[in-house]
């Protein structure tokens, strides 16, 4: 196996760092490295396809153990674009779900000694994110605890993060990012990035921490997110469009211009809210259909009515001319994007396709 990954070296990237002398390293890079074998045939990757399953599974393991427990693992993922701010965007999701965890279950019901969050990204063989949330405790408080874990969520989700959170992990993230500039191996893995990914640490990566900030939430509806709302919207708007009462998850996916797993996932929050019922589609059964709930119809209108109302005095403040100019903006900004994101698609489908026919 080893033998057929790794036929040759040309394929290799060496990288040097630390303090040591160009004209002494050249030699013994050229007699212990140049010398190594090569190959006519370059490495590269292949995608083998076993991406995390999508949708909502709940996979429970039961062991006989001397000492009872309930392990719980989450796993969250889907695709997102490999830049800094998404990345650094997960990082303080990650802390601040820490910091509400530590709080709302260890101190407060006392039912696990600590709750670990973690997120990564990746961009190999796409870009993509995952999450894992994982904690011990006994039987009789899981189901309580899970239920805390998810909540934690659906209010950083609605609400944002804590503004605290926010600087304080700023804060000492900005210390471990100038330390790092002193440490060789903080610029070893700055340099393979720049290589690999394309990321440049460097030139990008102080400002694009000191820039990111918390959204806020222009309308607010208790129970809904802005992202659910924005599904929930074009899901009824594409029903009565259709005159149907159900669609199949890859046209909502296709109407929102949002990816396949994170339509999933929302619908997975929606569903368990009582807004929407999945259910398999009778003339497919490998494909999922949606449908919205009389609950989910009323959250809708009731996030409506805030947005006229919100709209209402803004149109006080304005005036009616520059609120008429700021819709015609608005809508030409809608199309104008609508437009850029069918062009970006089909240049990730070119350059997919492309990327596919070179592979071996």
């Amino acid at each position: 196996i080893y033998a057929k990954l790794y036929p040759g070296a040309n394929s290799f990237v060496f990288t040097f760092v630390g303090n040591v002398d160009l004209d002494t390293l050249k030699p013994l890079v050229e007699k212990y490295i140049g010398s190594i074998p090569t190959t006519k045939k370059p490495m590269t990757w292949r995608d083998d396809k076993t991406d995390p399953v999508q949708g909502e599974v709940t996979e429970v393991f039961n062991v006989a153990m001397q000492q009872p427990k309930v392990s719980v693992y989450y796993y969250f993922s889907g695709e997102m674009p490999y830049t800094f701010k998404e990345k650094l965007a997960l990082t303080f999701l990650s802390q601040a779900l820490n910091s509400r965890y530590l709080e709302s279950i260890r101190e407060e019901k006392g039912g696990t000694y600590g709750v670990h969050v973690s997120g990564s990204t990746d961009y190999i063989p796409k870009e993509s994110y995952d999450m894992s949330i994982m904690f011990d405790t006994n039987e009789q408080m899981a189901d309580e605890l899970c239920e805390i874990v998810m909540k934690e969520i659906r209010t950083i989700a609605e609400q944002g993060p804590k503004s605290e959170d926010i600087e304080k992990n700023r804060e000492f993230m900005l210390k471990s990012w100038q330390n790092s500039l002193e440490l060789n191996n903080g610029w070893m893995g700055y340099i393979q990035a720049k290589y690999g990914s394309g990321l440049n640490f460097i030139a990008d990566y102080e400002q694009a921490l000191r820039s990111l900030k918390k959204n806020r939430p222009v309308l607010r509806t208790p129970g809904l997110s802005q992202n659910e709302f924005f599904l929930l919207y074009h899901m009824r708007e594409h029903l009565h469009r259709q005159g149907e009462d159900s669609m199949r998850i890859g046209d909502l996916h296709h109407c929102t211009h949002t990816s396949l797993p994170a339509v999933s996932q929302s619908l997975g929050v929606l569903e368990a809210k009582g807004f929407v019922v999945r259910s398999t589609d009778p003339g497919d059964r490998r494909s999922v259909k949606v449908s919205l709930t009389k609950e989910g119809d009323e959250a809708i209108e009731t996030a409506l009515e805030k947005a006229r109302n919100f709209l209402n005095r803004l149109e006080n403040k304005l005036g009616a001319e520059n609120m008429e100019q700021l819709i015609t903006l608005m809508e030409q900004l809608s199309e104008a994007l609508d437009a850029l994101w069918e062009e970006d698609a089909g240049e990730r489908r070119n350059e997919w396709t492309a990327k596919k026919e070179r592979q071996p």
